[in-house]
């Protein structure tokens, strides 16, 4: 009872709130396959990420977003860490002066920032405003109106689509010995939500770092031989790779589901056993 009373009060507040939509001719989701920002980044060689606004919405397109991807304020540790956090601009909008405003109609990031996308393994950042033509930290690779994120957004005007330029790769080694890092080699087999392999050639011993971030559920196999998986960075994850030729793969197993799986077939064979004893003691009543 209790649920349902502040359930009826929440969507009342909100219903209060949340009054300016618009209806559509066709719904947004159905556009999905004519975004030119998808077709940009699938065709890109390596695993992308993007740096965007509304960074939810983007990872609908089937790439993965960072700024802290969080919904309704719920997240891992990691993203309110502030050591973690994306470095936030020192001055607001209100407090900028006329000129610093003409400027903020420019794509621009501080050093801190420049720092944290590149160690994020941040490819692309999709915006609202172009970099600075003469820029050689973020390069303009597209701009104009995308079918599906602009009509999601309900935005007329253009987006911007952007390299960042010498950021990390999305995994790459760190070699134990004295090597150079180009002389290992990487090749993406696969990399799904729950899923991901690849072909690795270490010439010494190495960690191969991977620039997604560390869970316990995340289950590392080394040629097919479960090994362990240690936080790298505070956030990602790594393997130790001995020397020689590979195949890593991580696989996704939730614990939370497993115990909600037994959680539930407990419950239900609860259930099934009660109904049949009223069942039976109906009967011997009758």
């Amino acid at each position: 009872t209790l649920v349902v009373i502040i359930t009826v009060l929440d969507f009342s507040w909100v219903s209060q709130r949340v009054t300016y939509a618009f209806m559509v001719a066709e719904t947004p989701i159905r556009l999905r396959e004519k975004s030119e920002v998808r077709a940009i980044m699938l065709n890109h060689p390596a695993p992308t990420r993007v740096f965007a606004p509304g960074p939810n919405l983007v990872t609908t397109v089937g790439v993965t977003a960072t700024s802290n991807p969080v919904y309704l304020g719920i997240g891992p540790v990691e993203y309110f860490e502030p050591a973690l956090m994306y470095p936030s601009a020192k001055k607001k909008e209100e407090e900028k002066t006329e000129g610093e405003q003409q400027e903020s109609k420019i794509l621009q990031f501080t050093p801190a920032q420049l720092k944290w996308l590149r160690g994020a393994a941040v490819t692309h950042i999709l915006s609202f405003h172009p970099p600075a033509p003469e820029d050689l930290n973020v390069k303009l690779v597209w701009q104009g109106f995308d079918e599906f994120i602009n009509r999601a957004w309900g935005r007329q005007e253009p987006l911007f689509l952007s390299v960042v330029e010498n950021s990390h790769a999305r995994a790459e080694w760190v070699f134990e010995e004295t090597a150079n890092s180009n002389e290992g080699k990487i090749h993406w087999k696969q990399y799904a939500a729950n899923q991901l392999s690849l072909d690795v050639e270490a010439p010494s011993n190495a960690k191969l770092v991977l620039r997604d971030l560390y869970d316990d559920d995340w289950i590392a196999y080394l040629d097919d031989q479960q090994v362990e998986s240690e936080r790298y960075a505070g956030m990602f994850r790594a393997v130790s790779i001995p020397r020689g030729e590979h195949v890593l793969r991580w696989e996704y197993h939730p614990r939370s589901f497993g115990l909600g799986k037994w959680i539930s077939i407990a419950t239900s064979t609860i259930w099934l056993f009660a109904g049949v004893l009223l069942f039976l003691k109906i009967n011997r009543c009758n």
